[in-house]
């Protein structure tokens, strides 16, 4: 198949209309597009493959968010080209305007036939669709999250469930090194997640757990300046007696790097970790900690779920062209 880079197909075809929306992909990856009538079929193959296995799950808010990318033909084959030790499992795009404009599943990570677009990963693609679809929620809507507490103490408690999971029951924490860890976990989503400054991040805390405390504590890990860093914090505050390097292998080890990446980047990746790993995705399949506190930030994400806008400019484009 012909392959394309979506962002610079967009740029080329209208680069002279000021209003329309550009890619604005994440990494480098190309879409294979049809240009035949037998590379069409490859497609049609995928897309029926996946309605079959679309009317056999329970519905779900993961089921209706597959349904209208297939609809509306927002699925993607593609591949990366850059090289990357974690999994590229493919890539949201989204248009410059913030609306919806597909999802690029890798057929080399799903082990898809481009001759025929068989694959036996049908289920992954289903799932891995509605990871991307909240990557881009969480792109398109990161101003309005950032400002709804109820969904960012949920993805601290989260993430504090995740670590005490991964430290074991080898390590016994009282009560004032889990609040200790309660106000670690919600100070590295505010600051280095939510992108705001130490002495924000403090007041945030503060404020969010409604606690009596100063928060100076804090103050020890002024001077960190990544998500990773929160490894760093548990030595430090004496939460774990062991080498960085160590603990650090221990949680790839752990979390697998894919979900080890997901818990340490962006904010659109803690929450994209959160929701899927409720569905049976097996890049996160050690990332399931609390069924209910998971489904409340399902919940707590549908408003943006309903209210995004697709945009299906990018599909008609490439089958105008090479159609």
């Amino acid at each position: 198949m012909k392959t394309i880079n979506p962002k610079t197909f967009f740029k080329k075809l209208i680069s002279d209309d000021v209003t329309s929306p550009f890619i604005i992909a994440e990494k480098k990856i190309f879409i294979n597009v049809p240009t035949t009538e037998q590379e069409k079929a490859i497609y049609e193959r995928l897309y029926n493959d996946l309605y079959v296995f679309l009317s056999k799950v329970p519905k779900s808010p993961a089921s209706n968010v597959v349904k209208k990318i297939l609809d509306r033909q927002l699925l993607y084959l593609g591949r990366n080209i850059e090289s990357s030790k974690v999994s590229v499992l493919g890539r949201a795009l989204i248009t410059s305007e913030l609306k919806f404009a597909g999802v690029i599943v890798d057929v080399g990570e799903f082990g898809i036939n481009i001759e025929t677009g068989e694959t036996e990963n049908i289920d992954q693609i289903f799932y891995t669709i509605y990871y991307f679809f909240i990557i881009g929620i969480g792109t398109i809507y990161f101003t309005e999250i950032k400002k709804r507490v109820k969904i960012i103490l949920y993805l601290s408690k989260y993430l504090q469930f995740l670590l005490l999971r991964f430290l074991g029951s080898n390590v016994f924490l009282d009560e004032s090194q889990k609040k200790l860890l309660d106000y670690i976990c919600l100070y590295y989503i505010i600051r280095f997640q939510l992108n705001y400054d130490h002495d924000t991040s403090k007041l945030f805390v503060k404020q969010y757990l409604k606690s009596d405390n100063d928060m100076k504590i804090l103050d020890k890990i002024k001077n960190y300046d990544k998500m990773t860093d929160i490894f760093k914090s548990l030595i430090d505050f004496n939460i774990v007696s062991e080498n960085l390097n160590i603990l650090i292998m221990r949680a790839l080890s752990k979390f697998k790097p894919f979900g080890f990446f997901n818990i340490t980047s962006e904010l659109k990746n803690l929450l994209a970790c959160s929701i899927c790993s409720l569905y049976p995705i097996s890049l996160l399949t050690n990332m399931q900690v609390s069924r209910e506190l998971q489904s409340k930030i399902e919940d707590e994400i549908m408003p943006f779920i309903d209210a995004v806008k697709f945009d299906t400019r990018l599909v008609n484009l490439i089958y105008k062209k090479n159609m």
